[in-house]
């Protein structure tokens, strides 16, 4: 009987052993996929920034396409209306003043 409880007791020191050792580890598993998340997620933010810097230079490439665009169609007109002003001015000025003179 002594030497049944005997066998138990190594039996369960063993047990312990290895439960022990198989905490420990899964503890350094859990340790090295905490780091292995952090190290994907930190990639993957760096490859968000990157692919954010790039639209958003793109985007200010673009917005500044259209504004020379703007700036230029905004030139054009202006020229245009004070050449139609520099040729039209004195005729205009003539008509109005002729139909208030008129009454």
């Amino acid at each position: 009987m002594v030497n049944l409880i005997t066998q138990i007791a190594r039996m369960d020191a063993g047990a312990q052993q290895t439960v022990a050792a198989a905490k420990a580890e899964n503890a350094k598993k859990d340790a090295a996929l905490t780091l292995e998340v952090k190290e994907m997620e930190e990639q993957l933010l760096a490859r968000a920034e990157k692919r954010l810097d790039t639209v958003r230079e793109a985007e200010e490439e673009r917005v500044d396409r259209e504004l020379a665009q703007i700036r230029e169609l905004h030139a054009d007109r202006t020229n245009r209306l004070e050449v139609l002003y520099e040729s039209n001015h004195q005729n205009w000025e003539n008509e109005i003043l002729g139909r208030v003179t008129a009454f």
